[in-house]
């Protein structure tokens, strides 16, 4: 309330020192920058839901990046060349497994091939820039027909291609303008593309999420219990109540942290990733653990069976573990590789 208070008396004292004819401008300036952050928070949510729902239909899919999967930089294409086509960039492989799936892209009309760059190789599929550039990208955010579509087709090769070799995925809607951008992105970023590769070779992304199960609903207060005989009574009865919510609380999070730890040892790499919102993970319970773990391919029954052990250890915590997988190792490549400079 004191900070509330003292950010009142400066809001005061600055709009005192204006003319009074100013205010209403800044107020209109306040408020448009406000629905601008409104729709970007909204626009992100959105996107996000929507990936996540495309990768859960049929075939449970890979947890959301650690980044938001938000449209590359490519300019609106040169007046006159509204026709012109770009790059979609899926993933880099190295070039000695580079043979691309037979397949469209996320535009069927063209198939997805690759761009060799030395030992590197990147997947990619040609796209009209007309409809593939920042300004339009952002618009379709608001389509989810167009959203659902090109994340199930982006899925659906990145998943084809992961079967024939080792791949680093690449953000949905990476975008370059000609092939002269992804040779030069495959040259500037080779080395951390090399190591990425390295360390994913072998092996694939497993997610853990841990939810916070269901608590059984208390009972009927008796009739003795409906209206308490003192204040003091009902106080207990509060304070016990709230004593045994804490502990729960207590008692999941060390359960979380022993899901997390004992399943990073069977990890090459393990992290964990921000909690999904509810509307995005499709669970009505609070998500308490996003966890993701690189797993080496032979390890992965291990793996699995210490997922179902860890399940059935702690249910009576009230928690529920989901595992997912085996995806591309979305959460153990940079961040960097592979956007647009």
């Amino acid at each position: 309330m004191a900070s509330g208070s003292e950010d009142v008396r400066r809001l005061r004292e600055a709009l005192a020192g204006l003319v009074a004819d100013d205010v209403p401008e800044l107020l209109a300036e306040a408020r448009t920058e406000a629905r601008a952050r409104v729709r970007a928070v909204l626009a992100e949510v959105m996107a996000e839901a929507m990936l996540e729902q495309v990768r859960r239909s049929g075939r449970p899919g890979p947890p959301a990046p650690t980044r938001p999967d938000v449209p590359s930089r490519v300019s609106p294409s040169p007046a006159g060349h509204e026709d012109s086509l770009g790059y979609y960039l899926y993933g880099v492989t190295t070039s000695d497994g580079a043979a691309p799936p037979d397949m469209g892209g996320v535009d069927p009309a063209h198939p997805v091939s690759v761009l060799m760059g030395a030992d590197l190789a990147a997947l990619v599929s040609r796209v009209p820039l007309a409809e593939f550039n920042e300004e339009r990208l952002r618009e379709h955010l608001g389509d989810i027909a167009w959203v659902e579509t090109i994340a199930r087709r982006h899925e659906e090769v990145l998943e084809a291609a992961a079967a024939r070799g080792t791949l680093i995925p690449m953000r949905l809607c990476s975008i370059y303008r000609d092939a002269g951008g992804v040779h030069a992105m495959l040259e500037r970023e080779a080395e951390p593309m090399r190591a990425a590769l390295h360390l994913v070779q072998g092996r694939a992304e497993w997610a853990v999420k841990v939810f916070n199960a269901p608590r059984p609903a208390s009972s009927a207060p008796s009739p003795d219990q409906a209206q308490p005989d003192s204040g003091a009574a009902y106080l207990e009865r509060r304070r016990q109540a709230q004593h045994h919510r804490e502990a729960a609380d207590e008692q999941q999070a060390a359960a979380c942290e022993s899901v997390h730890s004992r399943l990073g040892n069977l990890a090459a790499r393990a992290a964990v990733i921000p909690p999904q919102r509810p509307e995005v993970s499709g669970h009505d319970g609070e998500m308490l653990l996003n966890g993701v773990y690189l797993v080496d391919d032979a390890a992965v029954s291990t793996f699995q069976d210490e997922v179902r052990v860890l399940q059935e250890e702690f249910a009576p915590a009230g928690v529920e573990l989901v595992i997912t997988g085996p995806w591309p190792a979305y959460n153990f490549v940079p961040d960097a590789i592979g956007v647009p400079a």
